[in-house]
């Protein structure tokens, strides 16, 4: 009762029941009845304590409803009140604080009202009260009292949202928080009356005056004879005391209680029911409202803020007045989530106690029923049982078990167990250090970082219902990992501690993956576990014996199981019989901490135990008592897994190491044992020991005097000098370790002085996978200063810390590069919801590869993403990769796909939310630029390919899977996104992802993965919309559709008639392409099918038509058939009301009337590319207009242009069969850069003109264009570049452009440079770029582009601008180059050689000049390094470039002193990339030094992409040059020759299918032992890890057949030398001789047939074995011969040459080999000078050796 006078007391100083709202009447108060609730009767007999707990728990279930706006009143019954609330005077020294004097009673029912009831019926209150209140009291229109009109659910929760909102000064209240209130004792005697004094306390209330005395005489006497003082009387208030002796007598002659818990139950079963369903409804009402609140918060905090506080209709001005109201409600809103939090925590707490008392009752119970085992209850007595807890279910579980006989122990075996625990001797007590058993229990139940941790019931405390591997029979919770680094020697050691939760008893074993380590030690829960079993999978990487290419087979399947997806597992611990699994105790502090660390992984937690009455106390997965795996290994040499940089004495660059990108199968087992697959999360924590300083890594340390003696006091070893070439002060930098998690610790090692210790733990569960660590002379950048002031106030505690990590002298870069991430950071956290880990971390490092590796806080980056200030182009690329990198922290790390068939949800989201935030900062053109470029891209590409569902299950056979999937994915995305906002959902997709993180937050994800049908569901139930159609056609489906529209204006009707036809797109004929050959192979043979094609796409479009009075008029359609008609109502009653500004002055000139170009008599819309617009101008610059017939046209047209697919709803391919003047109108009039991009397509498509040259030159000059556009017209201008009836025009608007743009007035000299203005940046570029793509008739360049190229690249001036030129000089570079190779098509060149015109003038000093300019700018890059050394890259390609048309000679020399080692990767990849190019991979010597350098350079980077350029090298030879001999040139005189049918579709097939393709490739390399012996030995490499092996022996698959054999080598035997050595001795050793013929010996002719006698035949059962016959020898299978026959043996048997040879066993015994060598009678065949001596082998089976009888 106390809990709903705190209620009361509450509403009303909020106001919703007091002197500011309506009163309830005194009739309706004083004769409101009090009903009893049936449900409710068994409180009467419950104890005084166990009442207040259910009162409390009722206050507590409705917390939320104390903010609501309805009357207490009408939520509390007033009799049902103790207490009595009556206002008193207040202090005259306090005037502003009232003082309330609240007073128990019981006996008087008439005052015992609510606050608002006792103040009604008090008429001196009501006196006091002013009129003017009296009248404000009473009930007006919102409209007419200036009451809030603001729409808002917050008004719902807070009665001062209108006085926040309006800035209105609230009216004093009664009660406020300064009030004070005095609670006294009732007095003995109420009094009759109720008359207030002077003072204005009644009479008894006074607390300083004594209650009067009673007056009842024989009372009196009653108690003067029980004893009973009156002292003791006013101190039990006037009660009356009973006598229990007389039923104390009685009881005691009574065995039994007649009221038994049974019956007493049984009676009260329905009312316990009911009161049950009442707490589970007013609890699910109270979740409703917390999530309800949590949404509130959320759009609070989001970008819709304005619409979440009831506010429309306001300016950006009027919008910084509400700010400070907004954080006010934040607050209120957040404080409301804390006491919900707070509460649940409480009703946990006590949930706990009761459920550990009726645990231990049971117990006893169940002692009792094993003791007396003649008792039984039948299931239908057991099922009356009252259970308050709320766990019947497991009650009764427990306890049909226990009937069924499936708890077997015996009452006697407890009994002895109890015996032998005494007999125990005790351990003596240990100093109390925590609750916790384990460390990172205690860590994840105070860990501070952990915010999205939510803990569950102890009803059910489980594991989530995980997606870790199920075959396993177990799964992780937790992974502690200590690692011990030596970075010199690449020499690791430490301890993996591995917590896992069996998922039966009978778990025997448990299976780890587990790479290049050597086991020390197994231990499980502290017993060692000697018989475990572990084969190192590198060891099995070769044969063992001298292979070749042809056995790929038997290596692959050697390492096999290590290939797999996931890997299987290498390491197997069969646990010790001693290691016992029992039953997991639910409520156990361990099962707490860990169930509450897990919770957010998958299992929902609503808090509420009794809710979950039908789940089991304990999940599958945490039903059984974990197991501790404790695993001390050692790693001699890190071969895989971690990447170290300048640790080498030639590498001079800053010494560092980091973990490699995990995403291939097995790579996070090679650093320590664990479960390597994706979805086996779990918590971490790990310590890394490495030494402090660059200093102390390259010195061998030994123990310090003090632990391990012999070395010096810091710990340096003095038997091994310090030798370095680094100067002190790179030795003195410090080795910061970056790693996953939150760093806990940092302390150094006591035993070693130059080594530290970093502690880092990780409360979010994650994968293997997705940890990862980099140890280095760091450099920290805190990119939190990036925040704005505002943006910091707004977050508040949400601000997320930003650090940046890279080598020494990089720091501006990285302030460059992530000057952004915070403000992504924020946007993403605003807009999606808060950032899923405390921190996030970015750690710059050579050689990474790919650029970008994302695990859990912390993403390694390349070096190579770093730009300076003053370098423009890699913005937008950069930029992007930065924010996708922080994106995947959301999706992609926290969020997982489910399958991997779900890796396109992952991938489509982190790039919609990556472009989502591009759009703010880049803006909307830039967005839009880049979708429609992205469109076109996926509908060229999509064409025979599986659709991105099934996509994501081959992203590991090429990386252009992933690629494309990273291309369409967010593509798809979008489009949805567009549909969501075009039906009314005002956030679009941004609210679907949004919640989705919010379900992996509060565990409606399991294990985090997401799923296509939860994504697909989840956007049908926000998106109130049903999206089979759509799913089926974009995601399960591939293919885009092509549209065809026609359009005619029927003016009869006033309609416009519409037709638009659909096509599906066939794979056109095209040949392979070098880039795309090795995916287009690999899925061949892993038999990757194209998707399912829709014949028909379906869905809403949007069709804009733009009539004439240049309004635009949108009309949605349905798209339903192959051929869809309809019409389109026709609005504007006037046709052309606008003209052109040139239309209208050259009509007014004509009727000799003088323009006004400011009359405002015409309509006037918004034009663009209206420049150069007067008579002059138009001749200055050679601009044409539209012929008077077309302009009769057009004026004669109903609209003026027609736009399909307006909103971009469609990745598609539209055609509009519309004239050239409507195009031109989208472009010059609709501002959307989608649409002027589609216009600047159309014209560029078609055959060049003088006007459409006109029009795109209008476009390059106007600078209110999008600079995409702008460049988009620059290159289609060059197609208008000819000579003839164009007369060079487009190539004369290039020139005169730039001449306006960036030279001086009326010079070809440029003015230096500035490019301050990136817009006009790219224009030079794409002026220049276009430029060098100009040609005649005759294919070549002409020698006016040629020398505009060669003068700007002369007279580039740089000195005055900010910002690099080597981008821009490297495109003048490459256009030059390409301008100087420009020839004629092989056959259209009469002259047959390459030769100057003659008409160029000095043609040959100029082309010297050229050249040396080119040559000029590649010095330069060698003494002043460009950005990435662009310059040296285009001078490679130029020299390619140049040497290909036979305009240099080819020098492969000079491209290859650039592929030495030392030299940058990226430049040497590209000296590789030409010399094969120029075709040098059929020289040996090259192809020899790349495929050893793919296979020992130690730098990931340049392997992956030296086996994308061999990929290149094989689609090359297998597609061949791809030239016709059909016709040949000889003399000028084109000679046809018919070539054969097959040869012709032989070479079709070869250029145009894969089978074709390798089937030729392999004929080309099948004896090119060079490429054999280069392959074998970079698979060999003790360098490579297995993903390349894969790739390697994936090639070898592709070229070479498969041979089970072996080559088998015996040595030749080499002559002897003798020497004397004195006193009969003689010294015998080797020569260097080797014997290659056989000795010649005197013999008898053979005989003629030689048979073992039939002693010597083998005895049946004893096997065959082998002999070896020769001719110098005794030992044979036959009778010797005669004395006198047999030759002499040699003294001393010289040794044999090795010889190689193929055995061939025929029979199943092992033969042996027999040399056999002709007859002496015979001549010896000599071999050929230069051929090297072969010994013939030949194998036959006879007795053993020594078996004669």
């Amino acid at each position: 009762m106390a809990a709903q006078t705190r209620l009361a007391l509450r509403s009303f100083h909020r106001g919703d029941v007091g002197l500011g709202n309506p009163i309830p009447s005194p009739t309706n108060t004083n004769t409101r009845k009090r009903t009893r609730d049936p449900s409710t009767d068994h409180d009467d007999r419950k104890s005084p304590k166990k009442f207040h707990e259910d009162s409390k728990s009722t206050f507590s279930s409705r917390i939320l409803k104390v903010y609501r706006r309805k009357p207490a009143i009408s939520n509390i019954e007033a009799p049902a009140l103790d207490e009595v609330v009556t206002p008193i005077a207040a202090k005259p020294a306090q005037p502003a604080q009232p003082t309330l004097i609240v007073q128990p009673s019981s006996s008087n029912p008439t005052i015992a009202n609510s606050i608002s009831g006792s103040t009604a019926h008090d008429p001196s209150i009501q006196e006091r009260t002013p009129v003017a209140t009296r009248e404000a009291n009473k009930r007006s229109l919102r409209s007419q009292n200036g009451g809030s009109r603001f729409k808002s659910e917050l008004a719902s929760y807070f009665a001062d949202y209108d006085d926040i909102l309006t800035d209105e000064s609230k009216t004093q209240e009664f009660l406020t928080p300064a009030t004070r209130i005095h609670i006294v004792d009732e007095p003995s005697k109420p009094s009759p009356s109720f008359t207030r004094h002077a003072s204005g306390v009644p009479p008894g209330l006074d607390p300083h005056t004594p209650p009067p005395p009673t007056h009842d005489p024989s009372l009196q006497a009653e108690k003067r004879a029980n004893g009973i003082s009156q002292e003791e009387d006013l101190k039990l208030n006037g009660a009356e005391r009973l006598d229990f002796s007389v039923t104390e007598r009685h009881a005691r002659n009574i065995a039994k209680d007649p009221l038994t818990d049974d019956l007493y139950f049984k009676a009260h079963r329905r009312a316990e029911r009911g009161e049950k369903s009442h707490k589970n409804r007013e609890k699910e009402s109270a979740q409703h409202e917390k999530f309800h609140l949590e949404r509130i918060l959320d759009d609070l905090n989001g970008q819709s803020w304005l619409k979440a506080m009831g506010i429309t209709g306001i300016t950006d001005t009027e919008k910084k007045v509400y700010e400070p109201k907004r954080v006010i409600f934040i607050q209120r809103v957040t404080a409301l989530l804390d006491k919900f939090k707070a509460w649940k925590e409480e009703e946990k707490r006590r949930k706990f106690e009761r459920d550990r008392a009726f645990t231990t009752d049971e117990e006893e119970e169940e002692d009792d029923e094993e003791l007396n085992s003649d008792r039984s209850e039948s299931p239908g007595e057991y099922d009356g049982v009252f259970e308050p807890d709320g766990n019947s279910m497991v009650r009764r579980r427990r306890h049909r078990e226990t009937t069924s006989g499936r708890t077997e122990t015996s009452a006697a075996a407890k009994s002895v167990r109890r015996q032998n625990l005494k007999l125990l001797p005790v351990a003596p007590e240990k100093p109390f250090t925590s609750f916790y058993s384990k460390p990172y229990l205690r860590d994840a139940a105070l860990n501070s970082t952990l915010d999205n941790v939510h803990y569950i019931g102890m009803a059910s405390v489980a594991e989530p219902q995980s997606a870790q591997p199920s075959n396993l029979g177990f799964s992780v919770s937790h992974q502690k990992v200590e690692l011990d680094i030596d970075l010199l020697a690449r020499w690791l050691k430490g301890r993996a501690e591995i917590t896992i939760n069996p998922h039966f008893k009978e778990l025997k074993s448990v299976r780890l993956n587990c790479r290049q380590c050597n086991i020390r030690k197994v231990t499980a829960n502290g017993r060692p576990c000697p018989n475990f079993v572990y084969e190192e999978p590198y060891s099995k990487a070769s044969l063992g014996w001298e292979a070749g290419v042809h056995q790929h087979h038997m290596l692959r399947k050697k390492i096999e199981a290590q290939l797999k997806s996931p890997p299987e597992e290498e390491l197997v611990v069969n646990l010790p019989k001693s290691v016992r699994i029992d039953d997991l105790d639910p409520f156990s502090i361990e099962a707490t901490a860990v169930a509450g660390a897990r919770s957010s992984v998958g299992l929902r937690d609503d808090g509420f135990g009794e809710l979950q009455s039908a789940r089991t106390a304990v999940e599958p997965e945490r039903r059984y008592t974990p197991v501790t795996l404790i695993i001390d290994f050692a790693i001699n040499y890190i071969r895989d897994g971690m990447h170290f940089v300048g640790w080498e004495e030639e590498d001079l660059r800053y010494p560092h190491a980091y973990t490699k990108s995990f995403s291939a199968p097995g790579g996070a087992c090679c650093l320590f044992p664990c479960v390597d697959d994706l979805s086996a999360r779990c918590t971490w924590e790990i310590s890394i020991k490495c030494p402090k300083t660059v200093g102390d890594a390259f010195r061998p340390s030994r123990p310090t005097s003090a632990n391990g003696g012999g070395g010096l006091a810091d710990g340096v070893n003095s038997d091994y000098p310090f030798q370095s070439n680094m100067s002190a002060e790179d030795q003195a930098l410090e080795l910061a370790v970056i790693c996953t998690g939150d760093m806990t610790d940092e302390v150094d090692d006591h035993l070693f002085l130059g080594k530290k210790t970093s502690t880092f733990f990780c409360g979010n569960p994650l994968s293997a996978q997705q940890v990862g660590f980099g140890i280095g002379p760091f450099e920290h950048v805190d990119l939190a200063e990036f925040r704005e002031g505002v943006e910091d106030d707004k977050l508040g505690q949400n601000a997320v810390p930003l650090h940046g990590f890279c080598l020494p002298g990089r720091v501006e870069e990285v302030r460059n590069t992530c000057v952004l991430m915070a403000k992504a950071i924020d946007f993403f956290t605003l807009e999606y919801g808060s950032y899923p880990f405390s921190d996030y971390k970015l750690c710059f490092v050579d050689d990474v590869f790919p650029e970008t590796i994302h695990t859990g806080f912390l993403t390694i980056c390349n070096n190579s993403l770093l730009f300076p200030a003053d370098v423009l182009e890699p913005l937008e690329r950069v930029s992007r990769q930065m924010v996708h990198a922080l994106a995947s922290q959301w999706m992609g790390v926290s969020v997982i796909p489910k399958e991997p068939t779900d890796t396109w949800v992952v991938v489509g989201i982190a790039y919609f939310m990556t472009d989502a935030f591009l759009r703010k900062l880049f803006g909307k053109n830039d967005y839009g630029f880049r979708q429609k470029q992205a469109a076109d891209r996926v509908v060229d590409l999509d064409m025979g390919r599986p659709s991105i569902h099934d996509t994501g299950a081959f992203v590991d056979l090429d990386r252009l899977e992933m690629e494309f999937l990273e291309l369409k994915a967010p593509l798809v995305l979008s489009i949805l996104d567009r549909r969501f906002t075009k039906t009314g959902s005002a956030s679009g997709l941004s609210r679907i992802v949004s919640r989705v993180f919010l379900n992996a937050k509060v565990g409606d994800l399991a294990n985090g993965a997401i799923s296509t049908s939860y994504f697909a569901k989840t956007c049908e139930r926000l998106g109130h919309t049903k999206l089979d159609t759509f799913f089926a056609q974009w995601v399960y489906g591939a293919g885009c559709p092509r549209f065809s529209v026609t359009q005619k204006f029927n003016k009869k009707k006033n309609v416009i008639e519409m037709l638009i036809q659909q096509r599906q797109a066939e794979p056109p004929a095209r040949d392979l392409q070098n880039e795309t050959f090795m995916r287009d192979v690999k899925e061949e043979l892993n038999s990757v099918y194209a998707g399912p094609v829709q014949p028909v796409f379906t869905g809403p479009m949007t069709i804009c038509i733009h009539e004439a009075d240049g309004s635009p008029y949108e009309h949605l359609i349905e798209i339903k058939d192959a051929i869809t008609k309809f019409e389109i109502l026709y609005n504007t009653k006037y046709k052309r009301l606008k003209r052109s500004k040139r239309q209208k002055e050259r009509i007014a000139t004509a009727g000799g009337v003088e323009y006004n170009p400011d009359g405002n008599e015409d309509v006037l819309l918004y034009c663009l590319g209206d420049v150069l617009q007067t008579e002059e101008e138009m001749e200055q610059w050679r601009l044409a207009e539209w012929p008077r017939e077309t302009e009769d046209e057009m004026n004669q047209e109903a609209y003026e242009w027609i736009r399909v697919d307006s909103n971009f709803e469609w990745i598609c391919r539209t055609s509009v069969n519309m004239p050239g003047y409507m195009y031109l109108s989208q472009l010059q009039q609709d501002k959307d850069v989608v649409a002027q991009l589609e216009s600047l397509q159309f014209m560029a498509a078609q055959k060049e003109h003088a006007l459409i040259s006109t029009i795109l030159m209008r476009t390059l000059m106007d600078t209110r264009y999008f600079h995409g556009i702008r460049t988009a017209a620059a290159a289609a201008l060059a197609k208008h570049a000819r000579e003839g009836d164009m007369d060079w025009r487009g190539l004369f608007h290039l020139e005169k452009a730039f001449q306006h743009f960036f030279c001086y007035n009326d010079s070809p000299i440029p003015r230096p440079n500035d490019f301050s203005d990136r817009a006009a940046y790219f224009i030079k570029c794409a002026i220049s770029k276009a430029i060098g793509k100009v040609r005649d008739a005759r294919g070549r360049s002409p020698i006016r582009a040629r020398m505009f190229l060669l003068d700007k690249l002369k007279f580039n001036d740089n000195s005055i601008n900010e910002f690099s030129d080597s981008h821009y000089i490297a495109t003048l570079m490459e256009a030059l180059s390409e301008a100087m190779a420009s020839k004629p098509p092989p056959g259209q060149d009469m002259d047959g050689d390459f030769d100057f015109d003659e008409n160029d003038g000095d043609d040959l000093r100029f082309h010297e000049s050229c050249l040396e300019e080119l040559d000029r700018y590649r010095r330069t890059d060698e003494w002043l390094p460009s950005y990435h050394n662009i310059l040296s890259r285009t001078a490679l390609d130029c020299t390619r470039i140049l040497s290909l048309a036979n305009v240099i000679d080819s020098n492969p020399s000079h491209l290859i002193q650039y592929t030495r080692d030392g030299t940058a990767d990226e430049l040497r990849i590209c000296a590789f990339s030409n010399l094969f190019e120029m075709g040098l991979s059929a020289n040996d010597a090259v192809m020899r030094w790349f495929l050893f350098a793919m296979g020992t350079d130690p730098s990931p980077y340049f392997r992956s992409e030296a086996f994308r350029l061999s990929g290149h090298i094989l689609a090359s030879i297998a597609v061949g040059s791809g030239t016709d001999d059909a016709a040949t040139v000889h003399d000028g005189l084109i000679i046809e020759q018919e070539a054969s049918t097959e040869s012709r579709r032989a070479d079709l097939a070869r250029r145009r299918t894969v089978v074709g393709a390798l089937a030729a490739l392999k004929d080309e390399v099948k004896d090119n032992q060079t490429l054999k012996q280069g392959i074998w030995t970079a698979i060999t490499s003790r360098v490579l890890t297995f993903a390349e092996i894969k790739d390697l022996l994936d090639l070898c698959q592709l070229l070479y057949d498969p041979e089970s054999s072996m080559v088998v080598k015996l040595r030749y035997p080499r002559y002897w030398r003798c020497k004397k050595v004195g006193k009969g001795k003689l010294a015998f050793s080797h020569t260097d001789r080797i014997r290659t013929r056989p000795i010649p010996t005197k013999r008898g002719p053979p005989p003629l047939m030689t048979m073992p006698p039939p002693a010597q035949q083998q005895q049946p059962g004893m096997p065959f074995s082998p002999s070896i016959k020769r001719e110098d020898s005794s030992i044979s299978d036959s009778m010797p011969p005669p004395p006198s026959q047999q030759p002499r043996k040699p003294l001393f048997k010289p040794p044999r040459r090795p010889s190689e040879g193929v055995i061939d066993t025929g029979g199943s015994a092992k033969p042996s080999p027999v040399a056999e060598r002709a007859p002496a009678t015979t001549p010896t065949t000599t071999t050929a000078e230069g051929e090297k001596p072969k010994l013939k082998i030949k194998l036959k089976l006879g007795p053993r050796l020594g078996e004669r009888k």
